[in-house]
Order: C-alpha cells, then sequence, then structure tokens
C-alpha cells in the first residue's frame, strides 16, 4: 500500500544561529517509508538565513527553499510565510515546526500514528529543553507537565493547544477552513489553525511519546514567551486562560495562609508535593526521561514563583517584541 506523502512547513526568521541544529535533525529522520519534502520559508531575515536554507536545498532533492515577499496573502509574520508554503505544498499531511527545534528521529512515523483514527485533522507532539542546566530543566518540567495533563484530558475528547514547533494537520482538514489564508491575524498562529480545525469538526490527537519529543531551545525572554501566549489566549479565548490564571494566584494564597491561615498552609503545599510529584514521575518514564527527578525538589519551590512572575509580567502595557515585529 502507497503511503500518503508529508510536507514538512517550516517558516524562519534571522535563525542562521539555529538552522544548522535543525537541518541536521532533518538529515537524521527514519521516514519509515513515508515520502516527505521539507519547505522552507525565509521570512524577511536581516542575516544569513536566506542562504544558508538555499545551500540546503540546492543539495537535497527533497528540500526546496523559498524567500517570502512581504506582500504575499493577506497574513502577517509566520502565518504569511506558512500560507504560502502550504500553497506550494504537495503532501496530504502538513507537518509544522521551527528554527530552533531539534527533530526526533521517528518523528514522522510517530505522528502519523495520531491520525490512525479516521476523522483526525491535527496532532500535537510534545516539545522539552536538553538538561543542561539547572534553568533549562526547569522550564522543560513546567511545559512537559502541562503538555501530560493536556495528553490525559485529550483521553476524554478535551482540546488542549496546538503547538506550531510539532504539529501536523491532514491537508483536507487545512483546506476546509481555507488554510491561514482565512484565520484572523494572531500572535498564537498555531492555536488559531488547531482550534478552528476542530471547530470545523475534526478530531485530534495530542501525543506523549519518546519518539514525538523534539527539543528546544530556550527563548531569549521566558517572560516575554509566556505573555505572548496569554496574550495569545485571550484573543482567541481558549479554556486554558482559566487554569493559567489560577496557577498565578498559588503563591499569593500560600502567602496569605501563612499569615492568616497558618493550619492551612501545610496541607496546601503538601498537595502541591504530592500531585507534582506524582504528574513527573509518571510522564518522565513515560518519555523516558526520568534523569529529570532530581530537579523535583527545586521544581516544586520553582513553579508557585514563575507563575507569579508570569501573572505580574503579563498585564504590563507596552507591546510584545517577538522574532524582531512588535505585535
Amino acid at each position: 500500500m502507497e503511503l500518503p506523502k508529508i510536507s514538512i512547513l517550516i517558516a524562519l526568521r534571522n535563525e542562521e544561529k539555529n538552522i544548522p541544529r535543525l537541518l541536521n535533525s532533518i538529515d537524521q529522520l527514519k521516514p519509515d517509508g513515508y515520502e516527505f519534502e521539507v519547505l522552507l520559508g525565509n521570512d524577511l531575515s536581516e542575516d544569513y538565513t536566506s542562504k544558508l536554507i538555499h545551500e540546503y536545498a540546492s543539495k537535497r532533492t527533497f528540500a526546496k527553499a523559498f524567500d517570502v515577499p512581504e506582500n504575499t496573502g493577506n497574513q502577517k509574520g509566520k502565518a504569511r510565510v506558512l500560507a504560502f508554503l502550504a500553497c506550494k505544498a504537495k503532501g496530504e499531511y502538513l507537518f509544522f515546526t521551527d528554527a530552533d527545534i531539534k527533530l526526533p528521529e521517528n518523528w514522522i512515523p510517530s505522528m502519523m500514528n495520531g491520525f490512525q483514527k479516521k476523522n483526525t485533522g491535527v496532532v500535537i507532539g510534545i516539545t522539552g529543553m536538553k538538561a543542561e542546566s539547572a534553568k533549562m530543566a526547569l522550564q522543560s518540567m513546567e511545559w512537559l507537565t502541562v503538555l501530560y495533563i493536556l495528553h490525559l484530558l485529550s483521553k476524554i475528547n478535551f482540546p488542549g493547544t496546538g503547538m506550531g514547533n510539532n504539529m501536523a494537520v491532514s491537508k483536507a482538514a487545512y483546506d476546509s477552513i481555507g488554510g491561514y489564508e482565512n484565520l484572523p491575524f494572531s500572535i498564537v498562529e498555531d492555536y488559531a489553525l488547531f482550534k478552528a480545525i476542530i471547530d470545523k469538526g475534526f478530531g485530534f490527537a495530542q501525543l506523549f511519546d519518546k519518539d514525538s519529543l523534539a527539543y528546544t531551545l530556550p527563548p531569549e525572554n521566558f517572560l516575554v514567551q509566556r505573555k505572548r501566549w496569554l496574550k495569545g489566549g485571550f484573543q482567541s479565548g481558549s479554556f486554558l486562560l482559566i487554569p493559567a490564571l489560577l496557577q498565578t494566584l498559588w503563591l499569593p494564597l500560600l502567602i496569605a495562609f501563612y499569615f492568616f491561615a497558618k493550619s492551612l498552609l501545610l496541607p496546601a503545599f503538601a498537595l502541591q508535593i504530592i500531585v507534582l510529584g506524582i504528574l513527573t514521575v509518571f510522564w518522565t518514564s513515560k518519555i523516558k526521561e526520568v534523569r529529570l527527578l532530581k530537579y523535583l525538589p527545586l521544581f516544586v519551590i520553582y513553579l508557585p514563583f514563575s507563575w507569579f512572575l508570569i501573572g505580574i509580567y503579563t498585564p504590563l502595557p507596552g507591546k510584545i517584541r517577538w522574532k524582531g515585529r512588535d505585535y
């Protein structure tokens, strides 16, 4: 039986430092019989991004590189580039990733396993960071904990979120919503696409396994990244805003217990330790990242402070600067 073709779409803006890592991981992919193409779109970069992707594509039959003009389509930023690449794609499935990602070698068959159910329109993988420092380990644990909870919720058909650095959609689902061209602009274009496909009646899969685990680099500014996510959540009306906002209140609640209800402080903190401990043991075992368990005591302390800082920073006035653009 002939397997469907895969198109991997990657928008790049000023990514000359990250490109070699990404492209090397693409060269290491084991497609398991799937034919794939890689479409690289340069988003008005001011460094050597264009040169690097054109050099890469010139030496590989499966890759094509494009310099996407600013006046292409009616979208902006990354969504404009992805809309352009989707029009060039020949695959029956569109895979999305980012320049700061290192893909797992079994990424393609792992993501395609998520489409086993007939009506599935979108599949989400998982993304973490290599624990090269305590800071990277804690940020990775924070996000992987969230993704594991979303994976569990997906078991009862509760949709979580899209992730533009590790996501795949069927071309049929993409075309059914008119693609990125038909979506309102969002600074979280991945979630906008995810939500539109689900709202159209397609199913989804939220994976959580080693073969779908991609590794990203730490963001230049952790707080700006989280502010962008939350602002995009407000724009799109994501239900995830509710638990996200409640998280930011956990540290003030513990402080309030200390001053006004000391008898509740220890049980509340113990509950946090138990819940995070159980979740972390389960997900680290599932993706074979048990070495992260050594950071668990620090993680329990880090998390409330991280959430609180995000809650303080997000409402501050001012535009969000991301990839050299202001939103």
